[in-house]
């Protein structure tokens, strides 16, 4: 099933252009994943999913997304961690990074802000407030 593998691309017929916005999602929950990458497609973005933190770095590293879209809850590395990581490679200097998670306590958007984390969102996360988020975000990098 396209989709559900380790690191997948979007599913649109024709590859997205130079110019689209760039959005990686990261997330060990594959179906939810999949549904946040059908919400920034009908957006008419371009994305990438990686289930596991090392997916994600890789991912990062080849596409150079725009946008990342983190899950915090994430097995092996946390998603703190892997942000703390992500911001330190150069080519991601201008990356925009956004805690995605169910964990909503004020503590973890403390510890979201001190990992270096843009935005944070609580799941389950709504399309018109994504779509709010990252079409701000996109309307600043374009300018």
């Amino acid at each position: 099933m396209k989709g559900f593998g380790s690191i997948v691309s979007a599913s649109g017929e024709a590859p997205a252009g130079p110019d689209a916005l760039r959005v990686l999602i990261v997330d060990d929950n594959a179906p939810g994943a999949q549904t946040t990458g059908w919400m920034v497609e009908m957006m008419d973005f371009d994305y990438r999913l990686a289930h596991t933190p090392q997916d994600g770095i890789a991912v990062a590293a080849d596409y150079r997304p725009h946008i990342v879209l983190l899950d915090i809850g994430l097995p092996g590395m946390n998603g703190f961690e892997l942000c703390t990581r992500l911001r330190d490679v150069p080519e991601l200097a201008g990356t925009v990074f956004v805690a995605q998670t169910g964990w909503a306590q004020e503590e973890y958007r403390h510890r979201a802000a001190e990992a270096g984390f843009h935005h944070f969102l609580a799941k389950p996360v709504a399309f018109e407030t994504l779509e709010a988020l990252l079409k701000g975000i996109a309307d600043r990098i374009r300018r």
